[in-house]
């Protein structure tokens, strides 16, 4: 189901609605004889997954429990999703697409229930079984022939019996049986006894993934780019932009601060310096290029060694050849040079009304437009309607615009077939490298206090709260979600166990 940057943005906003206007939050609630008057000041830091969740489940939280709370959200960036956003193809809002997070599954049941709650739509893969673009719906690529072809995009009997023939019975089923279990386990992080978790290891250990965590193969976790955002705020403390950007300072006490970012992309100077208990450690990440454009042109079957009359298909991954070694950073995709090339939908040129087709490539490094003319088999130069490149976005924060060297392919002559049409390009720091560990980030950085948390804590959900720790266990949309939602709860209920105490 593709909704991703739409659902986060409506999130935040929900939460920003819950406590303002119509919807606001009485300062002193009558009805609750334990009221206070003086709301919580919650400064989140972070406007992605995670900090959109903490703010909607901490607005929602509190309404509750009758609790009053001020929400101010900080962000570097000026839209709300992190590294869930669109750009408009063509500059066309009529044609938006995904420049990161794209897909969730009926598993995750945050992203679910808010689409079911803020009443949105989805829709499913853009070119289904009836769509009249030829070609296998997914192949596997290595850079020599393709190793494996599905011809359509839903399971079927024959496409399990392609499986099976290729693999054998047990591998695939081995494989069903490791995602449903390791589903079925993480689902109990959403509901008691463990939810809300004080400690994200043992809560892991309670479940039983924590083994996998540890486990020496494990390797990098893939998931779909999708990032909480980043930005300053201060809590008696003061934080600091990097020098490209114009300065910003904001001075403003809050009572509880969430760090809904890798807290190295923070940038953050406390004051004191005794404020933290525990720096969190930098977190190592896959730099990722995203590569949209549109052409008039299908992928060229004879650029995958298919013949001239056979089209070639519409998603491609690739892996290793046989005899060549895994690699990281630049060489993590091998001779292939790339990890996907994916079809999104077929669509019409604004300016000229012709039919075109927009694709999605990831690679690890940046593809050149005479890499694109080759995929397509039009010649070796391509010219661009209009070109756009991105910044870095690291982990949860997703970055800034940037100028960027283009490379030779870039600076030929304008093409007469206008080979590609529009070019948008974008770099992310996209989700962690998944090192062995036996355990992950507090979710508290702060002092002990109160509300038997095993981490530290302080008063009432006052205090510093970190969501990065998921970053290094599960990377995904739905689990930084999670994660706020968590932490959110952790904070209501630390504060009404406070009230209770006075």
């Amino acid at each position: 189901m593709r909704l991703l940057s739409a659902l986060i943005a409506i999130t935040a906003r929900g939460a920003l609605s819950a406590i303002s206007g119509e919807e606001q939050v009485p300062l002193t609630d009558t009805t609750n004889p334990d009221h206070v008057d003086t709301p919580l000041n919650v400064a989140i830091i972070g406007a992605g997954a995670a900090g959109s969740s903490s703010a909607y489940h901490l607005a929602q939280f509190a309404r509750e429990a009758g609790l009053p709370i001020n929400i101010t959200i900080f962000d570097r960036n000026p839209y709300i999703g992190g590294r869930a956003t669109t750009v408009n193809v063509h500059d066309d809002p009529a044609q938006p697409v995904e420049l990161g997070a794209s897909i969730f599954v009926q598993a995750n049941q945050i992203l679910l229930n808010a689409t079911r709650d803020f009443n949105l739509s989805t829709t499913e893969d853009d070119d289904d079984d009836d769509s009249p673009i030829p070609g296998a719906a997914l192949a596997i690529w290595d850079g020599q022939s393709l190793l494996y072809q599905q011809t359509t995009g839903k399971t079927s009997w024959w496409e399990n019996a392609k499986l099976i023939w290729k693999y054998g019975l047990l591998n695939p089923l081995r494989t069903l049986n490791l995602k449903r279990s390791t589903i079925a386990a993480f689902l109990r992080l959403y509901t008691s006894p463990v939810f809300p978790f004080d400690s994200l290891t043992d809560a892991a250990e309670q479940i039983g993934l924590l083994p996998a965590a540890t486990n020496e193969g494990k390797e990098e976790a893939s998931s779909e780019v999708d990032d909480d955002d980043d930005d300053d705020a201060e809590s008696g403390f003061t934080s600091r932009q990097p020098q490209r950007q114009r300065q910003h300072q904001h001075q403003e006490n809050f009572d509880t601060v969430i760090l809904a970012a890798p807290y190295q992309s923070l940038n953050l100077t406390l004051t004191p310096s005794s404020l933290l208990t525990h720096t969190p450690s930098p977190i190592p990440y896959v730099s990722l290029h995203v590569t949209l454009f549109t052409t008039p042109h299908l992928l060229s079957p004879t650029f995958f060694n298919l013949s001239p009359d056979q089209p070639a298909p519409k998603t491609i991954l690739t892996t290793l050849p046989a005899d060549e070694a895994p690699g990281q950073g630049s060489s993590s995709a091998g001779s292939v040079g790339f990890f996907s090339i994916s079809l999104i939908r077929s669509l019409r040129n604004p300016g000229t009304g012709e039919r075109e087709y927009l694709y999605k490539i990831f690679s690890p490094e940046r593809v050149s437009r005479g890499f694109l003319a080759r995929i397509l088999g039009v010649g070796q130069r391509g010219q661009s309607g209009g070109e756009k490149v991105e910044g870095v976005g690291e982990g949860e924060g997703a970055g800034v615009d940037i100028e960027t060297e283009n490379d030779d392919d870039d600076n030929d002559d304008m093409n007469p077939e206008q080979i590609i049409t529009w070019l948008h390009r974008k770099l992310w720091h996209s989700y962690p490298y998944e090192t062995p560990r036996d355990g992950f980030e507090p979710i508290r950085l702060d002092h002990g206090g109160r509300g038997g948390n095993k981490e530290g804590g302080g008063e009432g959900g006052r205090g510093i709260w970190y969501t990065g720790g998921m970053e290094s266990f599960i990377s995904t949309m739905e689990t930084n979600a999670l994660m706020g939602r968590n932490v959110a709860r952790l904070v209501v209920d630390e504060w009404v166990t406070g009230m209770r105490e006075r």
